[in-house]
């Protein structure tokens, strides 16, 4: 962990001011897009005539000042203020979505081209957020936008595009160092993650949980245990590579308040009482009183802190019918000094171990 004391104890006094705002886990945020803003926002979209990934990132700053014009000070602000506010999830409502939609990618990769108004929008809503969007050498083949659909060569495997087995609760990259961690030559967990929706399944749900309601039912010494560096983790199915990293603690904690990277289909404890207070913190998010339950319809966006919330997805049956369910996912990151490049062309394309 970083230096100083904030970043090295977990202990009952840091737990109960990482608490005291409890009360704004009971709902979602939701921005509401207008149809008139929704129209300026079409049209914002249109505009483009590139859609690859460094010209949409080369695209963040006029991107924010052109949104800027198109919402209203109400919904700008609201976009505004999630990063820096104390709200870990944020639903955007009506953005503009893309007619004209193939079937459901089985291979799990698509051209942005081929998705022009979901791309630009992804981006607009980041960039009004004050959010970059990052992706990670050697993962997603080093893209930014990774197409969360069932395919049938990971049908039966703990991934995104998987749909067999089930997608425990989790935080995404957790070999990565978190928010209280030195980054050193290494690029950062992701701060933000997002999901569009383009293709929803009434049966399927993306299935959110905030980390300090999980800790509010955890005994302290369960939340120091979690805090030692007794865990390895298998690299993320979306990897190239299956290595351990470790040992690393699941909690981290930085200004009062607490970070995680949990994942269940990945981690190793060292010993039994870090078994038992892991599962004793995964029972807990089954417990919280707000167990998000989500769908998104094309046009709705989902952004959530990753280090401050835990995320899953049920198994389900893919048809393999071309309308199966179809999400994409967007990292993000607030701080790029956390985020390593790995090609200085590339500003987005971090270094991974």
């Amino acid at each position: 962990m970083a230096d100083g004391p904030a970043a090295k104890i977990c202990n009952s006094g840091l737990l109960t001011a990482a608490l005291n705002n409890y009360w704004r886990i009971s709902v979602i945020e939701t921005v509401w897009i207008s149809w008139e803003e929704q129209q300026g926002l079409k049209r914002l979209a249109e505009s483009f005539k590139e859609f690859d990934d460094e010209t949409l990132f080369s695209s963040l700053s006029s991107l924010k000042e052109q949104v800027k014009n198109i919402l209203s000070p109400e919904t700008f602000a609201a976009l505004t203020g999630f990063m820096p506010g104390e709200r870990n999830i944020l639903r955007v409502n009506g953005l503009p979505f893309d007619y004209n939609v193939k079937e459901t990618p089985y291979t799990g990769y698509v051209d942005n081209a081929d998705l022009p108004i979901a791309s630009v929008m992804q981006f607009a809503v980041f960039a009004a957020c004050g959010i970059f969007p990052i992706s990670y050498l050697r993962e997603n083949k080093g893209l930014l936008f990774r197409h969360v659909v069932p395919t049938r060569k990971r049908a039966k495997r703990v991934s995104s595009h998987g749909s067999a087995l089930t997608l425990d609760m989790h935080v995404s990259n957790p070999i990565l160092p978190i928010i209280p961690e030195e980054t050193n030559n290494v690029s950062g967990s992701p701060e933000i993650l997002s999901f569009y929706g383009i293709r929803p399944d009434p049966d399927v749900f993306t299935e959110v949980v905030e980390l300090d309601e999980v800790l509010q039912q955890l005994e302290q010494r369960v939340i120091d245990e979690l805090c030692e560096k007794k865990y390895y983790f298998r690299m993320p199915s979306s990897f190239n590579g299956d290595e351990l990293k470790g040992p690393l603690a699941i909690l981290g904690i930085k200004d009062g308040m607490y970070y995680n990277r949990t994942d269940m289909d990945t981690v190793i404890p060292v010993d039994y009482p870090a078994l038992v207070s892991l599962n004793i913190f995964m029972e807990a998010t089954k417990k919280v009183k707000h167990y998000h339950r989500l769908q998104l319809p094309p046009g709705d966006m989902l952004l959530f802190k990753n280090q401050r919330t835990l995320h899953s997805r049920q198994k389900f049956v893919a048809r393999y019918n071309g309308l199966d369910r179809w999400m994409v996912r967007l990292y993000g990151s607030a701080n790029m000094a956390r985020h390593h490049a790995a090609d200085e062309s590339k500003r987005y394309l971090g270094l991974t171990y």
